[in-house]
């Protein structure tokens, strides 16, 4: 029986109102002493507050739903890259712990692109299979959990074992996120959702660098990735609360087979963008997986807490690639692309400085120029089917989106690798010759880019 206001009762009245109404007994609150005559009041309602707890939820929900796919695409860009790279600030304690080469241990991070590389044009038939809940669950589990037996490596070839694992899910979260997003975003809206997308995988770029060089200080290369893990996890829960239209498909009146792969290629525009992504990842990996070495040594003797600080400059390209992602639309990606590249190369060259404050300087710049073309080259992509000019339906974009993520990805493994010899040959002048030219040869392939 529910009292809305204070009542005085006898406990005789007291024991018939309990008799009479037994589910308020509950609810009664006794203020003084059964001898002095009980005041009776009720206890606040819990299913009313609720309701209008819930209410203020429900609103909340509705002003936000109108940025929740930009919300989508800020956790799908962290998820992917907070541990991608994030070896790369160790690279020096790890070569000293495990006693090796810079070649060698650099393998704990191409195993991780070589991964994606190989598993990339799977993952877009995959994509083209399963709705838009089902990609972003499997591929959130398996980047946590692989993340996490990482961390209990008892050697380095166990490291790159399980960096190679995780690579294997990283182009099915991408490839969803991309071939998806046009659920989320009209066509003219696009070229923006992508950049927003990419400036949050230079966040998780950024946090998973900075993060694992501070916790190895502290702690240990062990703790730093279980920290990396955890970041992983909570960023993959957000991820998949926020995901909208969770049983969307990939609409196509045939599955991906052979000759959806021959179609793509056969593209002049789609086989320059794959080599743009080839190239772009290239410079990026080589550029940042031996500065780190090139910046251990004299006269600059960085440890690894001051290795992660230099992937503060990732914050640079954060700022810029939004206000690119807002030209893009009137530039076009081949105009884009060539600023881009034009801007990573005159950051290369600045490095060749032997002064921390300018390197840092050149380093930001090609985070600037290498995000930049990323961004330009999604957007590219993320539009297939939908230019006024189309020659590939919308049910290939997934298979484009796999095949540029496979280029892109195999040249970030090469980017690990091969800048090694150039190390050896010439330290870091002979680095960077490799790296200017691979921006050269973008600069020149986004001419076959429509404009």
């Amino acid at each position: 029986m529910p009292v809305k206001a204070e009542k005085e009762l006898s406990l005789q009245g007291l024991i018939s109102v309990i008799q009479e109404h037994p589910e308020a007994a509950g609810k009664l609150r006794f203020i003084g002493s059964l001898e002095n005559r009980p005041t009776v009041t009720s206890y606040p309602n819990p299913t009313a507050y609720f309701g209008v707890e819930w209410r203020k939820m429900r609103t909340l929900l509705q002003k936000i739903r109108p940025y929740q796919g930009f919300l989508t695409a800020a956790a799908a860009g962290f998820t992917a890259f907070v541990n991608i790279y994030a070896l790369q600030s160790l690279l020096p304690l790890l070569a000293r712990t495990f006693q090796t080469d810079s070649r060698s241990v650099s393998l704990a991070v191409s195993a991780t692109t070589l991964a994606v590389a190989l598993a990339s044009p799977f993952c877009g038939w995959l994509v083209s299979r399963l709705s838009r809940g089902a990609v972003m669950r499997l591929s959130v589990t398996g980047l946590c959990l692989t993340g996490f037996l990482a961390a209990l490596s008892g050697s380095l070839n166990q490291l790159i074992l399980w960096r190679f694992c995780q690579g294997l899910f990283l182009p099915l979260l991408i490839s969803g996120v991309l071939s998806f997003m046009s659920c989320d975003f009209p066509k003219n809206q696009l070229g923006r959702a992508t950049s927003y997308y990419v400036t949050w995988t230079i966040v998780g770029g950024f946090a998973g660098r900075w993060t694992a060089g501070m916790a190895a200080a502290m702690f240990g290369w062990r703790p730093a990735l279980l920290i990396l893990g955890i970041m992983n996890a909570l960023a993959g829960a957000v991820l998949l609360g926020c995901t909208q239209h969770k049983g969307a498909r990939i609409k196509s009146k045939e599955s991906p087979n052979v000759k959806s792969f021959l179609a793509t290629l056969g593209e002049p525009a789609l086989r320059s963008v794959y080599a743009i992504g080839f190239c772009s990842l290239f410079t990026m990996v080589g550029g940042f997986t031996y500065v780190t070495f090139y910046l251990s040594q004299a006269p600059f003797l960085l440890g690894p807490d001051d290795l992660g600080n230099i992937f503060c400059v990732y914050l640079l390209g954060m700022a810029a690639t939004p206000a690119l992602g807002n030209v893009l639309p009137e530039w076009g990606s081949a105009k884009a692309i060539r600023l881009t590249a034009q801007v990573a190369v005159g950051g290369l060259l600045l490095t060749l400085v032997p002064s921390l404050p300018v390197v840092v300087f050149g380093l930001g710049l090609l985070c600037v120029g290498g995000f930049g073309t990323q961004a330009a080259a999604s957007s590219f992509i993320a539009q297939i089917g939908h230019q006024e000019k189309a020659t590939l339906s919308p049910g290939l974009k997934s298979v484009a989106a796999g095949l540029y993520l496979s280029s892109y990805y195999l040249g970030g493994c090469l980017g690990g690798v091969v800048p090694g010899f150039a190390w050896e040959a010439r330290s870091w002048v002979g680095c960077v010759i490799l790296l200017v030219t691979a921006q050269l040869l973008i600069y020149r392939l986004s001419s076959k880019l429509s404009p």
